[in-house]
């Protein structure tokens, strides 16, 4: 099976479905408030652009829920 298999618009489908993924991959590291991001192909350490009304919380831990109880607040 080659490319002969496929038409033209399949293939175009196919690269709008593959760049459609990869801009909302960038879109989401972009708009991450997060100051280290670690990801399979790439790692980096950033500061955070921060707006003038936005309140900074720092935590320095994930609270764990086990996914077999209900969650209580």
């Amino acid at each position: 099976m080659g490319l002969q298999d496929f038409t033209i618009e399949q293939l175009g489908y196919f690269i709008t479905m593959v760049g459609a993924v990869g801009v909302a991959c960038v879109a989401v590291i972009i708009k991450s408030r997060c100051k280290t991001i670690d990801t399979p192909c790439c790692k980096c350490r950033r500061e955070i652009l921060r707006d003038k009304n936005e309140v900074i919380v720092e935590t320095n831990s994930i609270e764990q829920v086990p996914l077999n109880e209900p969650r209580v607040d």
